[in-house]
């Protein structure tokens, strides 16, 4: 076959539908014995997560809204102001599970009002499918609005 794979049975094969340690087995129907028919080849290199990479800006008494670079999670997500400086990221299928999500928030080499964002999720809120965040003013007592410039999230569900 010259070295080209031609694969059948799928419209698509995506990352998604394949996990770390699967193997896909491929029948090459050039060769004429059985024994030489079946190959396997096991994948590597997938992510064990589902991840969500955007970078968040916020005015006014607007929600957020997500710049996104990947969307590995098969789902739109829904950026909601709850308050002034209080805000949610929703999943319509509950699909932050406690222990088995992480959130990556922010700049991480300082802590400057322009940039400034605190995750505050507990087991209540995973559970129903919300991570919660906030936004400190400069003195860091009062939540405020208009903080979120080009700041970086990055959502990773294990299953």
């Amino acid at each position: 076959m010259s070295g080209k794979a031609k694969i059948t049975g799928y419209d698509e094969l995506a990352a998604a539908d394949l996990a770390a340690g699967d193997m896909i087995e491929i029948v090459d129907v050039s060769e004429s014995a059985a024994a030489d028919k079946n190959k396997k080849f096991a994948l590597r290199g997938l992510k064990p997560y589902k991840v969500y990479v955007a970078m968040l800006t916020q005015s006014g008494t607007d929600a957020p809204v997500a710049t996104v670079f990947e969307n590995g999670i098969g789902e739109a997500l829904t950026l909601t102001r709850r308050s002034a400086g209080a805000f949610s990221i929703f999943s319509a299928s509950d699909l932050f599970k406690l222990n088995k999500t992480l959130v990556f928030f922010g700049n991480t080499y300082s802590i400057q009002a322009a940039n400034a964002a605190f995750l505050i999720s507990d087991q209540e809120s995973m559970l129903a499918g919300e991570i919660q965040f906030i936004t400190p003013s400069e003195n860091g007592i009062t939540l405020t609005d208009s903080v979120l410039s080009n700041t970086p999230i990055e959502i990773r569900v294990y299953d």
